[in-house]
């Protein structure tokens, strides 16, 4: 029995030790000029990998706070309309509080003057309602020359990587809704998605880092719900849009909205298109050592790629909407998604040894190529009660989609003083295809401004199909 307790001592003892070298708490806030910013993205990268750790988003006054442990780190801080800042090397020590100084953002001229004019006309740029933040993109500088991943990026809070994976407040996992609807998506089908949704078909982002029950969110990290655009004015009436750009390739898009309102009835349909051409281009220099010390050099390479990815995008979408009574409505809608995605890349690589002898030249060529086509279903009805204080709603909802990716990977040895040439090809071909039916009721009872009370009841039944073939 002694030794028992005692070992409960020790590991106690450790627990301890490990909470105190880790317990560190960094501090900052953010002015422009004198005045607090509220809403300011920052974002807390690894000194030396550039990765994302942790993020926040600054309050009232100004101010922020991470829990972190002891390490090199830096501070990133962004607002639209503001010149980004990044801070110089940060190191945190353990068991210490440490006070960032003082950040005062500037202006970026003209950009900031045309959001304040474009937001102050209509709604402010930035909303804080009781449970989320919006950012009113309609009417906003925002709502052209943008994708709807890109409006993501200037959203509070939100934070997207180089290869779009969608984070809040430096967490993963963040559940992307549109239209109040989830997106049964994988990483990839959402990312090309988003890069193919125009933000002039986008009215509103809502940031919800502490969502309900009724928003069905997996995990902690939050909802992000990206609400597009509705047209309610009485008879027939459209806009078409067009949008151009070029970086190092074309990017360019078109639209059409239609909408026809008669006494209870309302027709609406829209369609959108995309194509977003991207190139690019990479240099790596690696050196090989023969131990840990790094100070004999053993060998070293030299890798230059260059990549063409065009991806092309179809949106559509037609509904029915019909006024039952003045506070009960039905809809009827189908929208569907048809793209492709193209990733063409070439990659010299040539290894030598310290003495800069040739070891190894290899020159590979990768294809592949992403087509997916999806169509949705969805029925709802709404009754707001005389109070306007409750309101019950319901939803069904069937998607089905297909996506299909073949790859191709060829690499071309050449010889070398210490190697043969050879040839190696892979290939690979991944069909899937689901079904998604989803039917759901939820009660709300708004008991004052901030407080309120919802129930729900969610039924879902998924059909995935997938398979993989390679040689």
């Amino acid at each position: 029995m002694r030794q028992f307790y005692l070992l409960l001592l020790v590991v106690w003892s450790q627990c301890a030790v490990y909470a105190q070298e880790t317990a560190t708490t960094l501090t900052g806030k953010v002015v422009t000029e004198t005045l607090p910013m509220e809403f300011v993205n920052i974002v807390l990268l690894d000194w030396e990998t550039k990765k994302i750790v942790t993020g926040a988003v600054t309050d009232a006054d100004g101010t922020f706070s991470f829990a972190i442990a002891p390490g090199t780190y830096a501070v990133k801080a962004s607002f639209l309309g503001y010149q980004n800042y990044e801070s110089a090397a940060i190191k945190v020590e353990s068991g210490k509080s440490h006070i960032i100084p003082l950040i005062n953002l500037k202006q970026d001229g003209k950009l900031l003057n045309e959001v304040v004019v474009e937001a102050t006309a209509k709604k402010p740029l930035i909303q804080l309602q009781s449970d989320k933040i919006v950012m009113n993109v309609e009417n906003s500088v925002l709502s052209e020359g943008n994708t709807a991943l890109e409006l993501l990026e200037k959203a509070p809070g939100v934070m997207v990587d180089n290869d779009g994976n969608i984070s809040l407040r430096g967490k993963q996992g963040v559940t992307i809704m549109i239209n109040d609807k989830k997106t049964y998506l994988s990483q990839q089908q959402l990312t090309n998605l988003l890069k193919g949704t125009s933000s002039s078909s986008i009215s509103a982002v809502e940031v919800i880092t502490n969502p309900s029950a009724k928003y069905d969110a997996a995990g902690n990290a939050g909802v992000i719900n990206i609400k597009l655009k509705k047209n309610a004015r009485n008879g027939f009436n459209g806009s078409v849009n067009a949008n151009y750009g070029r970086g190092r390739k074309n990017r360019f898009g078109s639209g059409l909205n239609l909408n026809y309102k008669t006494g209870k009835y309302n027709f609406y349909g829209s369609y959108d298109q995309y194509y977003r051409g991207e190139s690019e281009t990479f240099t790596f220099d690696r050196n090989f050592y023969t131990d840990a010390t790094r100070q004999t050099l053993e060998k070293f390479s030299n890798q230059y790629s260059v990549t063409d990815e065009p991806l092309k995008t179809n949106n559509f979408k037609a509904g029915l909407e019909y006024d039952l009574s003045e506070n009960t409505f039905v809809g009827f809608k189908v929208s569907g998604d048809i793209g492709s995605y193209t990733n063409n890349s070439m990659s010299e690589n040539k290894v030598r040894s310290a003495d800069t002898s040739l070891l190894s030249d290899a020159l590979t060529n990768n294809h592949n190529h992403s087509k997916w086509n999806s169509m949705s279903y969805n029925g709802s009805f709404l009754h707001k009660f005389d109070s306007a204080k409750q309101e019950i709603s319901a939803d069904v909802d069937y998607t089905h989609s297909r996506f299909r990716d073949n790859a191709l990977l060829a690499t071309q040895f050449n010889p070398t003083p210490v190697q043969q040439a050879y040839e190696s090809t892979r290939r690979g071909m991944t069909p899937s295809s689901t079904s998604i039916f989803v039917a759901k009721a939820d009660y709300v009872y708004r008991v004052k401004e901030k407080l309120s009370f919802e129930a729900g009841w969610k039924s879902m039944a998924l059909s995935p199909d997938a398979g993989c073939v390679g040689t």
